[in-house]
């Protein structure tokens, strides 16, 4: 089993990906399985580990989401017929 540490960005306003995830590391930071990309990415000093947040600590009377709901990418509709080319014969 991996190990897991509680990181979030060392900066304010840092736009973090979280690959995993598929998101950018919220301001408050999350859990995330120990890899070399968190371990590079502490080394260069851009996250910092830390002690996971109690509950109702970071997130006040809100409940805690461990793992937000990624909504898919909007789809361009369907065209519903296929266009006419002037000179492609027809009526």
């Amino acid at each position: 089993m991996s190990e897991t540490k509680f990181v979030k960005p060392s900066v304010d306003g840092a736009r973090i990906p979280d690959p995993a995830m598929g998101d950018d590391l919220p301001a408050e930071g999350r859990a995330v399985r120990w890899t070399p990309y968190w371990r590079r990415l502490e080394m260069r000093g851009d996250v910092i580990v830390s002690a996971a947040p109690t509950e109702g600590q970071a997130s006040g009377d809100k409940p805690s989401a461990s793992r937000p709901k990624l909504q898919p990418p909007a789809r361009p509709a369907a065209p519903t017929a296929a266009p006419t080319l002037p000179g492609a014969g027809g009526a």
